[in-house]
C-alpha cells in the first residue's frame, strides 16, 4: 500500500529530525556543564525537558508534564528510568549525580528510541 508507505517514511523523516535536533540540544547541555555556565541541578532540568519535548514530538503524547507513575501507564520505559534517575539530582538539595553519565544516557534514550 503506497500510502502506509508514505506514512512510514514520513514518521521516519519527522523522528530522525526530532532526534537530530534532541542531540544537538543535549550537546548544548553538555558544553554549557562543561564551561560551568550551568550547575548539575540545571542541567539535568534542562535534560529532562530535551528529552520529554523529544518524546511528545515523536508520540504525539503530551510527556512534558507526565508523573513517573503516567510514564508507566504508557509503558514508556526507558523514558520512565531516566527521568527517574533524573529527580534526585534535579530536587535535592545535594547529589552525588553523575551529570556526564546523565546526559550519555539522555543521548541513548533519544537515539535508540523507535
Amino acid at each position: 500500500n503506497k500510502n502506509s508507505a508514505k506514512k512510514v517514511s514520513h514518521k521516519s523523516t519527522v523522528t530522525g529530525e526530532a532526534k537530530n535536533e534532541a542531540l544537538e540540544k543535549i550537546q548544548k547541555v553538555e558544553a554549557e556543564f562543561e564551561a560551568g555556565e550551568v550547575d548539575y541541578r540545571e542541567a539535568h532540568l534542562k535534560l529532562s525537558s530535551i528529552v520529554r519535548e523529544f518524546v511528545s514530538k515523536v508520540t504525539g503524547i503530551p510527556v512534558e508534564s507526565f508523573t513517573l507513575s503516567d510514564l508507566q501507564n504508557f509503558r514508556m520505559d526507558s523514558l520512565k528510568n531516566l527521568i527517574c534517575s533524573f529527580y534526585q539530582p534535579e530536587f535535592a538539595k545535594f547529589s552525588q549525580a553523575d551529570t556526564k553519565v546523565s546526559i550519555n544516557n539522555a543521548k541513548k534514550v533519544v537515539k535508540s528510541w523507535r
